[in-house]
Formats: C-alpha cells, structure tokens, sequence
C-alpha cells in the first residue's frame, strides 16, 4: 500500500473528556458579547463592584468616626471579594484569543508567540489595567488600590461608544 500511514495513537483515552468545550464557553462568557453566559458574568461582576463600593464606604464610614481598626468580618468579605475579582481577571486574561489567530494559521512556536504576545497586549489596555490594580489590594499595604474598583464601572458603560475622551490620556502614557 502506496502512501499508507499508521495512525498515530493518541495520549488521550476516549473517557478523557476535553478541555476545549470549557475554553471555548469560559471565552465566549468573557469576550463575546453575543454569548448567552456573558451578561451573567457581567451581572456577577456589577454584583461585585457595587458590594465591594459598599463596604468601601462603610469601611471609610468607620475609620472616620473613629473607630479602632477594621471589623473582622468586613475585612473577610472584602478579601472574599478581591479574591473573585482576581479569578474573574485571571480567567479573563486566559481565555483571550489574540484575533490574529482567526485569520492567519501559524506553527506551534508562532502560536505560542502570538498567544504571549495577545495576552500582555490585552493587559496593557487602559480598563484591564484598572483591574490589575484593584486586584492588587490583596496584599495589606496596597489596600488603598481599594478604590479603583469604582474605576471597574467604566468597563459597562455605553458612554463611550463613539469616543473615549479617556483614551488620548492613556495613549501619552
């Protein structure tokens, strides 16, 4: 037989169930706004920014009156929060396609290249990096960082559909 190749046995067993429905559905919750799971992501996000503002405000309505520290139980949520703010970034961040890949078909070292190269570009956009920082207030003295989640309410609002009059600020920088 002319031209006959073996198959070539695949590592994965056919009860192995593939990532790829997963990434695919977690990127279209994410990054198309025609996905049916993206307004609830954007609800859970919105649910998210308005509690933590919430206890921003309580926390600063505290401090000013001069209580002694944070109340423990604040604090847990406010951690809480941070916390699901730094899975929905870090999902975010990893589910991205760089839209090169839909056009052009590369090889196994470009596509990784173009993956990396996607991915810290996405990062580097103005209202990804306001999500950056929030998520940072993890750590005790960056806390102040707290505030810019009020920032994260840009992300959803349609005033700036036609232009950005942020966007030549960030583009000095």
């Amino acid at each position: 037989m002319v031209g006959w190749r073996p198959r070539a046995i695949s590592s994965r067993s056919s009860a192995e169930p593939s990532l790829k429905p997963l990434i695919d559905h977690l990127h279209g919750a994410f990054h198309r706004r025609d996905h049916p799971a993206q307004r609830w992501v954007d609800g859970f996000v919105w649910a998210l920014i308005i509690a933590s503002l919430l206890l921003l405000g309580v926390d600063l309505a505290l401090v000013t009156e001069g209580a002694e520290g944070q109340i423990p139980l604040l604090e847990t949520v406010d951690t809480v929060i941070t916390w699901l703010f730094t899975i929905e970034i870090v999902l975010r961040i990893a589910t991205f396609r760089p839209p090169s890949l839909a056009v052009f078909k590369v090889g196994p070292a470009r596509l990784l290249r173009t993956h990396v190269v996607g991915r810290i570009r996405y990062c580097l956009q103005p209202l990804v990096l306001v999500d950056i920082l929030a998520v940072l207030a993890l750590h005790p003295a960056l806390r102040g960082l707290r505030a810019l989640r009020l920032l994260r309410l840009l992300r959803g609002v349609k005033m700036f559909r036609y232009a950005n009059p942020l966007l030549g600020v960030f583009q000095a920088f």
